[in-house]
């Protein structure tokens, strides 16, 4: 894997706790192979790409920090959104 950094951010929706929006998000990784760890204070991701996801408020930033060169980033961005939803890059 090579090592990059790219950036993205995502709210949690009005109306879900951030707790509630991490339980599904891990409830959605694990059904399409990604490993996500973490709480609201933060954690990482697994999977096709590896990454963080920092908190700040309602807002995840989500940096992915490797990924295979030869998987372009509209693969790792897909499965980002099957995750958490709208990116929006940071």
């Amino acid at each position: 894997m090579a090592d990059t950094n790219k950036t993205y951010e995502v709210e949690v929706p009005e109306g879900v706790s951030l707790e509630q929006g991490l339980a599904d998000a891990r409830a959605k990784a694990r059904g399409v192979g990604i490993a996500l760890v973490g709480d609201t204070g933060g954690g990482t991701f697994s999977g096709t790409a590896d990454g963080r996801y920092e908190v700040d408020g309602r807002r995840l930033r989500l940096v992915v920090t490797r990924k295979p060169s030869f998987v372009p980033w509209t693969l790792v961005e897909t499965g980002l959104k099957l995750v958490f939803g709208e990116l929006h890059s940071a």
